[in-house]
């Protein structure tokens, strides 16, 4: 394909190569013309000859064309390079993220942040509308938030990937299926329905709730495409505060209920006609929802004033007669109530088919960087607190963004403990086994210490994926052999280095629990309470892990030295394989348990260790690792024994654990989390440096 120096449509100079989708790879270039700096996709030789993909490419070129919006991604030029012959598509340029990065980074936005985001939001989507373009693809992924282009907003956010597009004077019955299943509308998987702009209204109506909840509005958003297909067509769909009680989220609003019951509904026709009606409706009740803490966009001082609130006579008038607000009575009851009648109306059709299918793709962290379009690896664009591959500096500090309420009924800072239910960009073919095979205990090996197994040295392939911060796949050498606890961290060991004065007591702690939060969460601490001695210790920060491990004259493992230990080098997903978690005996992770809460270390069955035999490396308790959190560490870190250390106070865990999905236990998955904070499930598993075996060592039997 291109290499840096080349020249695409005659203008613009290829620097280097962002990443490959699908059916297209990114790159960043300039554009020798004007100087600027500019993101060009270009097809893939291999889809060339596909009528259909060329056509998709060039409407995805096209669309921004049509729409007066400055909050939709505009392209540049377009063409068909004369020497390759591929279609070719340049756009601008933008520092920053996108909206599912910034979520799963510091959580939800606080209020005024959150409705300046959706005014913009709405104002590109409903453009969209009166061009005569429905995206069909709306989703947190292709939402992006970049630096502010005027001096009156404290950013500027972007709609994304116009290549699924309809126009509507072209569109026809009998197009297959395109969109994300947990955001697209139902009739977008019906080839006998023409897709309105109200197609667009569902989708948004579940971002805005994602967006001041955190957690993605369907329970099985997680769980085969099957199961969250039939909550989508066939289940009652519950008022919006109903679902977010269920989360243990505080969402009790009648006007919002009333105006999400108008955008998720499944007869179309019953919905809000498009973004701009839609909007109409939500910008006067918005005022109406109680104020909550959260991120700001923009940095001190960017506020933004909301709405005031509007009189009876004007909150009625924001409907369309034939969709006048449902009455509720206010109370659980009364939602169990409206969800019951809506259940009544609810069949299936014969033809559904509710077979299992094969689990989704992970889902969630999306992109970061500079932007780019079509499900692509972006550049990284200033969205974190400034990184250093040197240690960090003692003292250093960086200004973390606050977390809003919704997230103290989750177990850990970020608001999303459910996974967002778009699948992050393609991984690259590596081969993953379907089930364990334990590693071969290597000759010469050193014996390890008691409780401990032996991690050899050698070669892997790192992450998931082509995308921060799970991704993108690259391969990392081990240059050095370790051992590494057998089990978790229990609250018996704990306890020994609390009595010399050397560990601290756990509990729920940080710069962000309320008082409140720290008495309600308390109790789903281990080594606060007497007993509970074969528990994993939970509730300790960073810095608590680290001095245990110290300790034990041990020290945290590195994030790679953890994902080696816990999939070895044949690329499975989890430490027993590729295949999801079945039941408790394998992986202690919400879903899988009869009661919530942390089991015994030791207890899962043999079948669940690790290649070099560790057991809870999925689920149990979350485990805290060396290296500091940043969503760009795959293209800054050194491919051997890589370590990223910077100034953020974000630390990384790893494993998953009992009050997160199945899903989060994946060996490749990265949690973000404050290094000052300890949360009901943060614990931790501690590594030692091995030397290699003398002479008279003799290698014990696993």
């Amino acid at each position: 394909m291109f290499q840096p120096g080349d020249i695409v449509g005659g203008d613009f100079e290829i620097l280097q190569p962002l990443s490959q989708g699908g059916m297209g790879a990114v790159f960043l270039a300039r554009q020798r013309s004007t100087d600027a700096m500019r993101v060009v996709k270009v097809m893939l030789s291999d889809w060339v000859q596909s009528a259909e993909l060329r056509e998709r490419f060039e409407r995805e070129a096209r669309a921004s064309g049509r729409i007066a919006s400055e909050h939709v991604v505009k392209t540049i030029g377009y063409g068909v390079d004369a020497v390759r012959r591929v279609p070719w598509m340049a756009m601008e340029y933008l520092p920053g993220a996108t909206l599912d990065a910034r979520v799963a980074e510091f959580g939800v936005p606080d209020k005024g942040t959150a409705f300046e985001l959706l005014r913009q939001l709405f104002h590109g989507v409903a453009a969209a509308h009166a061009a005569g373009v429905v995206h069909r693809d709306l989703k947190p992924e292709n939402i992006y938030v970049a630096e502010a282009q005027r001096a009156d907003v404290p950013f500027t956010l972007k709609v994304l990937d116009f290549g699924i597009a309809k126009q509507l004077e072209r569109d026809r019955p009998g197009t297959r299926a395109m969109g994300t299943r947990a955001w697209m509308a139902p009739e977008q998987e019906r080839s006998d329905v023409s897709i309105q702009p109200s197609a667009d209204v569902w989708a948004l109506g579940l971002i805005v709730f994602w967006l001041i909840t955190g957690r993605v509005f369907w329970r099985h958003a997680d769980d085969t495409e099957s199961m969250l297909s039939y909550e989508v067509h066939f289940e009652a769909t519950p008022p919006a505060s109903l679902r977010a009680h269920e989360f243990g989220l505080p969402l009790a609003s009648e006007a919002f209920d009333a105006w999400f019951a108008h955008s998720v509904t499944r007869d179309p026709n019953a919905r809000f006609r498009d973004a701009r009606a839609s909007w109409e409706a939500l910008s006067g009740v918005f005022a109406m929802l109680p104020a909550w803490r959260g991120f700001a966009v923009g940095g001190p001082g960017a506020t933004v004033e909301l709405p005031a609130l509007p009189t009876a006579a004007e909150r009625e008038s924001l409907w369309p007669a034939r969709l006048s607000p449902t009455k509720f009575d206010g109370s659980l009851a009364g939602h169990a109530r409206a969800a019951s009648r809506a259940s009544k109306t609810t069949t299936a059709p014969a033809s559904f088919d509710t077979a299992e299918t094969t689990p989704p793709p992970p889902r969630g962290l999306g992109k970061l960087g500079a932007l780019a379009i079509g499900g692509s690896l972006l550049v990284a664009g200033g969205v974190i607190a400034a990184r250093s591959l040197t240690p960090s500096l003692e003292g250093a500090s960086a200004a973390l963004p606050s977390v809003g309420p919704h997230a103290s009924s989750q177990a850990l800072a970020t608001s999303s403990v459910t996974e967002t239910a778009a699948s992050v960009a393609p991984a690259l073919a590596i081969s993953r086994p379907s089930t364990s095979a334990p590693a071969p205990y290597p000759a010469n090996a050193p014996v390890p210490p008691p409780g401990m197994v032996y991690v050899p040295p050698g070669s892997f392939v790192m992450g998931k994926g082509a995308t921060p911060p799970h991704g993108p796949e690259h391969d990392v050498s081990i240059t050095r052999g370790f051992f590494l606890d057998r089990y978790e961290t229990s609250v018996a060991e704990y306890r020994d280095c609390q009595r010399v004065g050397r560990c601290t007591q756990s509990g729920v702690h940080g710069p962000r629990p309320t008082p409140e939060e720290v008495e309600k969460y308390n109790g789903f601490c281990t080594g606060i309470e007497a007993g509970g001695d074969t528990l994993p210790i939970s509730c300790i920060d960073y810095e608590q892990a680290k001095a245990y491990c110290t300790f034990r004259k041990k020290r945290l493992p590195t994030e790679a030295e953890w994902e080696y230990a816990a999939r070895g080098s044949d690329g499975r997903l989890y430490p027993w394989g590729n295949d999801l978690p079945e039941n408790c005996e394998m992986a202690v992770c919400s879903g899988l348990c009869a009661a919530n809460g942390l089991r015994s270390v030791g207890q899962r069955v043999p079948s669940s260790a690790s290649p070099f035999g560790a057991f809870d490396m999925a689920g149990n308790a979350w485990e805290w690792v060396e290296d500091t959190f940043d969503p760009q560490a795959y293209t800054l870190t050194s491919r051997a024994d890589p370590l990223m250390r910077g100034l953020s106070q974000r630390g990384v865990l790893r494993g998953g654990s009992w009050d997160f999905v199945r899903t989060r236990a994946e060996s490749t998955y990265r949690q973000s989390f404050d290094q000052r904070e300890g949360h009901v499930s943060t614990g931790v598993r501690c590594a030692l440096a091995a030397e290699p075996a003398s002479s008279e060592q003799k290698p014990t039997a696993k």
